[in-house]
């Protein structure tokens, strides 16, 4: 028979958001304003979850860790983290921290 086409499924959020909430099934967001803060879900339950986040805005976008904790880590533990503009950053759930990569 013909074989059927099947849509594949989408991991991509492109926004422009003034806030966002991220969610466990999108792996991977674009921003395109000119501000935001985004925020990560909670790191319980979200072990070995990635996210690749692209700043096309023109302006800052700043990532928060969810209910105001430092567990977002880079050179630190940190609650908020910021993505210049044209910058990228990966974020991986150890289970302990959202490591920046």
């Amino acid at each position: 028979g013909t074989p059927t086409w099947v849509a594949p499924i989408t991991r991509l959020v492109v926004s422009s958001a003034g806030t966002l909430n991220l969610d466990i099934v999108t792996t991977d967001y674009v921003f395109t304003g000119t501000t935001s803060t985004w925020t990560l879900p909670v790191i319980t339950g979200n072990t070995k979850f990635r996210y690749h986040i692209k700043n096309r805005g023109s302006g800052n976008l700043t990532v928060n860790s969810n209910a105001g904790g430092n567990d977002i880590y880079d050179a630190a533990a940190v609650n908020t983290i910021t993505v210049a503009a044209a910058a990228a950053i990966m974020l991986f759930n150890d289970g302990t921290y959202w490591l920046v990569e």
